[in-house]
């Protein structure tokens, strides 16, 4: 008789448990500003920040040159706010650009 204990291979970690340098994730950017939008391209890189004053600590989504391009939600924005907030820096790349959703590639500077 084969038995299994059915634990097998992977384990699953929680969100506020992933290393600040391994977060890592795909979304798309919430409220993209059409005047910004039209300035992007696939694989050009943005950088994310938690809005200034922001008593909601609301992350956003900039050019280079400072340029708000919108915002972020998934389900690990909660450990990236945390990671943010202790220094570690992302970035975004653009992945696609359709119909005025950006998708991006969320990952450690």
């Amino acid at each position: 008789m084969s038995g299994s204990s059915g634990g097998g291979g992977g384990s699953i970690v929680d969100d506020d448990q992933i290393a600040c340098h391994l977060l890592k994730f795909e979304t798309r950017i919430t409220s993209p500003n059409a005047v910004v939008l039209v300035m992007l391209s696939v694989g050009k890189q943005l950088n994310i920040q938690i809005a200034a004053g922001s008593t909601a600590q609301e992350i956003q989504v900039v050019t280079s040159e400072g340029q708000i391009v919108g915002g972020l939600l998934h389900n690990k924005a909660q450990r990236l706010r945390e990671c943010l907030l202790a220094q570690t820096s992302y970035k975004a790349t653009v992945r696609s650009i359709n119909n005025g959703q950006v998708d991006v590639f969320v990952e450690p500077v």
